[in-house]
């Protein structure tokens, strides 16, 4: 839990480094990832009249797996940028749900050991990375997405 007292922020401003568990997140996604450390979070508080302003950034490292070739990988993952206004801001305030939005945002939607990764062969499982199948070619006549051009999407009813 991240609370802030108010009373305890001087008026140049209050740098808060800490680390909060990666079970705040609440993800449960054992097939893509594995592991998490900690979120460390560095910030500044600052008052401004009324208004507690938060500004930094957090760090969170995920073990996990390719989403193409299933290989191990660890994935540093930032949110940048990190500003948190509370306007008529009362004595106390606890940021770690605004921290916890700001980290799963910045979560990415798929994890790749490289970008220009091949993945797993669909016929023989074989990672295309390390070496080439010889299941040969998909033809594009055996592809299920052929069955699509049939349709007509242009009409309308």
């Amino acid at each position: 839990m991240l609370e802030i007292n108010i009373h305890q922020i001087p008026e140049a401003g209050l740098n808060i480094d800490t680390a909060l568990p990666a079970e705040i997140l609440e993800i449960n996604d054992p097939e893509r990832i594995t592991d998490m450390t900690p979120i460390v979070c560095e910030l500044k508080a600052t008052m401004l009249n009324k208004d507690l302003v938060v500004r930094g950034d957090a760090t969170i490292v995920a073990q996990c797996k390719c989403d193409r070739c299933l290989k191990d990988l660890e994935k540093d993952i930032y949110a940048d940028d990190i500003c948190i206004v509370v306007e008529n801001c009362p004595d106390k305030v606890d940021l770690t749900n605004d921290i916890r939005e700001d980290i799963l945002l910045a979560f990415p939607q798929t994890y790749l050991c490289k970008e220009d990764c091949k993945g797993l062969c669909f016929q023989c499982g074989i990672n295309l990375n390390d070496k080439q199948c010889q299941c040969g070619e998909i033809q594009e006549s055996d592809s299920p997405w052929n069955a699509l051009d049939s349709l007509n999407f242009d009409d309308e009813k």
